[in-house]
């Protein structure tokens, strides 16, 4: 190896050794072949060679070549071990939505769902877990669960405050909602009350 043997044969060998040995590490998952591999790498990258002279002077030298052949083969190893987290149809990283609001006033205003009983009889880590996965904030793009519990259950008054001015505007809305719906049936009424009559 030191004495760079740079032949493809010789290349097409240590490629399937080295493709033996992480097979043998693994239980048929990329994950346990992986560290085969990284390991390696890093010592093909550290390993020097005694001399600058190639056996096969147009082709690059092996520590090279193998290096590149093991940074392939960890992309691919990674790629799948992606892959096998995450389920099938659906992608890795789910966008998630913007909220305006900060995470303790998104807290208080999901815990004032909770419990007015929008969410029936789910506990409250699966609702942390729902926010987390689905929401970020102007300044958190991932929230953790552990802060949207501290949050849920300790909230200072000017984050309820908030919540109240949001559930405000939520009742101002369907109240303007039904008095549009009730404008238009008194509208149409007389021409009910005229057709059933006919």
């Amino acid at each position: 190896m030191r004495y760079n043997f740079n032949s493809l044969a010789f290349l097409g060998l240590v490629t399937a050794h080295l493709r033996g040995e992480a097979a043998a590490a693994a239980d048929d998952h990329p994950a346990d072949r992986l560290p085969v591999v990284l390991l390696h790498l890093k010592l093909y990258r550290q390993l020097q060679p005694a001399t600058e002279l190639r056996y096969v002077p147009t082709l690059p030298p092996l520590r090279t070549q193998l290096i590149s052949w093991l940074k392939e083969e960890r992309d691919y190893l990674r790629h799948q071990v992606r892959e096998a987290i995450t389920p099938a149809g659906r992608p890795a990283e789910v966008a998630r939505l913007l909220t305006p609001l900060s995470v303790a006033q998104l807290a208080q205003l999901f815990r004032a769902l909770h419990e007015a009983g929008v969410f029936g009889d789910t506990n409250h880590r699966e609702v942390f877990r729902l926010l987390a996965a689905n929401f970020r904030t102007p300044r958190q793009e991932h929230i953790s669960e552990k802060s949207l519990a501290d949050k849920f259950y300790n909230a200072e008054d000017s984050t309820r405050q908030v919540v109240q001015e949001i559930a405000r505007k939520m009742r101002d809305y369907l109240q303007q909602a039904s008095a549009v719906g009730l404008l238009w049936l008194s509208d149409s009424l007389p021409d009910w009350l005229a057709a059933s009559a006919g």
